[in-house]
This record gives structure tokens, sequence and C-alpha cells, in this order.
């Protein structure tokens, strides 16, 4: 293991946490798996690949007027699949910058498609921050190469490359490729370890760690507010949270801010997902406290909602 990952973890000294997060956040998130198709299968893959073809604009039309109905600012994050299949991801990028709530728009793609298409991404407005993930299973599709020329091109929309470190060997050499090449073009990124699925089981050995161990660390550039049993608070950074397994809260009253929206335009939390929510619904409903039923937070942006025993 790298040093950082030597000392003694947090509940051995201070026991287990009583509360965690921001108690005054409440941005509300939307998921919206705008489409089930895309043209890689990795083998980590957390989403199923359905590719069941529902595009209709009806339904991105309806997910849009509910949108601009909520009462209180929100992001949202496009994912799939691969967005980009969808015929009208752009029309709804361009509706959802225009929704004076919206705060942000996040498109979570493989970066497959030409750069004429990602072109028509550079939205004024300043919301729109485009989240080209790399897959070293598919590394001949040019990422590095594209990214280079949209951070060039860009004037409005934030390119923001997100390394997926693998843990296989085979794959590490072209990674490091990637990154160094990220770094000589001073294109800001980040990267992040894959998580187990059904079908793939995540094994980092020290030898990872020792590769990789410093481009996982952030240095508290992403940390989050943790409240121990003996009193002890800290603002801990975001891979000691991961690599300690501090994520889970089940039984404790949270803030699930974060909502899913499907393929045929269900609204549900993510949390909650039996709980489809209607065809209004507003800001004090969407950020009430509530018993966390799940055994662990799915992901980063959980980590600020405010959790307590």
């Amino acid at each position: 293991m790298t040093k950082f990952f030597e000392k003694i973890p947090y509940v051995e000294q201070h026991g287990k946490p009583v509360k965690a997060g921001d108690e005054s956040y409440d941005l509300v998130y939307f998921r919206w798996q705008i489409s089930d198709i895309c043209q890689y299968e990795c083998s980590y893959c957390t989403v199923q690949n359905d590719a069941t073809v529902n595009f209709k604009r009806s339904i991105i039309d309806l997910v849009l007027k509910r949108l601009e109905r909520y009462d209180g600012p929100f992001q949202l994050e496009m994912f799939g699949g691969e967005p980009t299949t969808h015929p009208d991801l752009i029309y709804a990028v361009e509706q959802l910058t225009k929704m004076e709530n919206c705060v942000k728009v996040e498109i979570l793609t493989n970066l497959r498609r030409s750069l004429t298409y990602f072109h028509q991404l550079d939205i004024p407005g300043g919301k729109v921050f485009l989240t080209p993930s790399y897959h070293p299973e598919y590394h001949k599709w040019g990422y590095l190469e594209k990214c280079i020329a949209l951070d060039k091109d860009y004037k409005h929309t934030k390119l923001v490359p997100y390394i997926m470190l693998s843990d296989n060997t085979d794959f590490w050499d072209l990674t490091e490729e990637v990154i160094k090449g990220l770094e000589e073009n001073n294109i800001v990124h980040e990267t992040t370890t894959l998580m187990s699925t059904a079908d793939y089981k995540v094994r980092y050995t020290d030898e990872f760690y020792k590769r990789f161990g410093d481009k996982i660390i952030t240095n508290g550039m992403y940390s989050f507010r943790y409240e121990f049993e003996d009193g002890h608070v800290e603002r801990i950074p975001q891979e000691s949270v991961v690599h300690e397994e501090m994520y889970f809260f089940k039984g404790y009253k949270c803030k699930p801010l974060m909502h899913d929206i499907d393929l045929v335009g269900n609204f549900s939390n993510t949390c909650f997902p039996k709980e489809h929510l209607g065809i209004f619904f507003n800001k004090e409903q969407l950020t009430r406290q509530r018993v966390c039923p799940v055994e662990c937070c799915q992901c980063d942006v959980m980590y600020d909602y405010y959790k307590e025993l």
C-alpha cells in the first residue's frame, strides 16, 4: 500500500460515525438514463446494455416539463448506456440550460462519436459539463486526441476527463499514457477506481497502489465532514472514505437528494426506487429527511448528503 493508506483507520481511532455530510446541503440531483444503448461492452460496467431503443421526443418533452416545474435548484446527470446514442440528446441539453433552476448538466460519455458531434455540445451559459470516461478496453478510439482537441476548442462547456483505473495489469501502461498526455496538455482530469459488479470482482493489489496511488489521492480536494462516537470531527478525503468503506449508513436518518429518471420518463428516488414521484413534486418533498433503507451510498455525490443516527 502507499504510505497514505498505512495510517490507523478512522473507525479504529474514533468509533463509528454518528453524523456525516453537510446539514445545509439540499441540492437535488437527477440522474437521467436517456439511453440504454452503448457501443462498448466493458467487463466492469454497472449498467445493463439492454438496447430497448425507446427514442421518443414525447418522452424527452415530458421529462423536461416536469423538471421545469420543480421549484428548487437542481443539477442533472445524463447517462446510458451511452447518452450520445439518443438522437435528441443535444435538444434536451439545450432546453435544460434554459431552465433557471437548472444549475448544471453533466453528460457522461465514452467520447466515441465524432468531434463534429461534440462541438454541438459547446452550449453558452456555462452549465454544461462533458465528462468523457476513459475505458482502457477500448483504447483504440482516440480518447486522448479528442480530449485535447475539445479542451482547446470549447468556449462554454467544461471538459472533465474521467479516467477509469483498471485492476487489470494489461491496461496499466495504456492508462499511464493517457494520464501523462492529459497532464502534458494541462487538462484537469479526475481518476476513479472500479467497483465490483455481479459479473466482475475488482481486485486491487499493493502493486496497483504503488503505481497509481498518487493518481487517486486528491489531497483533500474532495472531502466530507464526519463526526465520530468519541466526538472527533474532521473533513475526510474521498479516497479515505472509499478505502475504509465509510459509506454504510443503513438505518441513519438522511436527506436522500438523488432521484432517477428512467427510459420512459418515470421519476423515483434512487434510495426508494419503488416509490415513483407524482406528476408534480416540489423542493420540500424531495429534500425531506428519511431513514436510509439501503446498505451503502452508491457514489461520491451522496457523501455530502446529511446523515445522523
